[in-house]
């Protein structure tokens, strides 16, 4: 509740507290994750509104400020609610029940052997060696926080 879907999108410099448009985007307005390359900014799936079903997105770009300039990338399922994590080499992306790896190199997504590994949402956390999935899943209304590890082959 209280996110609203983007369509528009601006560069923010800290030091001098401006802001600057930069190219339309290819995707409809959503709520996405995003994560920083080290080159350019990539945002996947995302939803048009709290909810799953049609509210589901499975498209996906990436942004480079250098060009000001959009790319797409390659289709994965449609989730409303992935985390994210950057590697250096591939992006992992996490939602309940299981993950995927997409190669920017090969423009390919691959189903991550992780079925039932993160049951809840909360961030997803690259700690060079593997990624930490924080969350809370529910035991009945009883919340249960949790922190587990996954490793990348």
């Amino acid at each position: 509740p209280g996110f609203a879907p983007f369509a528009d999108v601006a560069a923010v410099n800290p030091r001098t507290d401006t802001r600057r448009p930069i190219a339309a985007s290819p995707h409809t307005a959503r709520i996405a994750p995003a994560v920083w390359t080290g080159t350019e900014m990539s945002i996947t799936a995302g939803r048009t509104k709290d909810g799953d079903g049609p509210f589901a997105f499975g498209d996906g770009a990436a942004y480079d400020p250098t060009h000001d300039t959009w790319r797409k990338i390659a289709g994965g399922p449609a989730h409303p609610g992935f985390r994210a994590a950057w590697t250096g080499t591939v992006l992992l992306v996490f939602a309940k029940g299981g993950g995927l790896s997409y190669s920017p190199e090969s423009d390919a997504w691959t189903s991550l052997d992780s079925a039932g590994m993160f049951p809840g949402a909360g961030p997803a956390l690259w700690t060079g060696r593997d990624v930490l999935l924080v969350g809370t899943a529910y035991r009945n209304t009883t919340p249960i926080g949790f922190v587990t590890a996954y490793t990348p082959q």
